[in-house]
């Protein structure tokens, strides 16, 4: 199991902001599996994560980045602050993507659409952002390469 003595992995497993995150993506996915990502395009090899959805992720959001900040915590495709260790982004299935978002940006995500505090799977599951930590919301494709920016720049700023 991945913890925070893990050598290879930048995700810093013992910050408070991660603990949410980290729960969610190690119940729905595989507790063995951090690791750095694949091949870029190779996306299928991305458990649980529909192939479209990590292109969206990992390389339309993040365009305006200074970094490369893909990572896979617990198999599924995550962006992080690798010298923080912070997550700021994820996708899991075919619809789901989300983001930690400072007040200001994150208001506005609620107020243009306020179903992105909870998302419903098939199966009639419901996850709400709340559950992740405060900051999170389930960002829809409008403004992803903004908000990435915004989330990235976030996360720095998380004492």
């Amino acid at each position: 199991m991945p913890n925070s003595s893990d050598a290879k992995s930048p995700i810093n497993f013992d910050h408070p902001a991660n603990v949410g995150v980290l729960a969610y993506l190690k119940k729905v996915g595989d507790e063995r599996l951090v690791s750095s990502p694949p091949v870029y395009g190779d996306y299928g090899s991305v458990g649980g994560t529909h192939p479209d959805l990590v292109d969206i992720l990992w390389a339309q959001m993040p365009k305006e980045l200074p970094e490369n900040c893909q990572w896979i915590a617990y198999g599924r495709p995550i962006l992080l602050h690798k010298s923080s260790g912070i997550i700021f982004g994820f996708a899991i299935g075919t619809s789901l993507i989300g983001l930690r978002l400072p007040p200001t940006e994150r208001e506005v995500v609620i107020k243009n659409n306020p179903k992105s505090l909870h998302h419903q799977w098939g199966s009639g599951e419901t996850i709400s952002a709340q559950d992740l930590g405060e900051d999170w919301v389930f960002a829809g494709l409008s403004r992803q390469t903004q908000n990435c920016l915004h989330a990235y720049e976030y996360t720095v700023r998380i004492p």
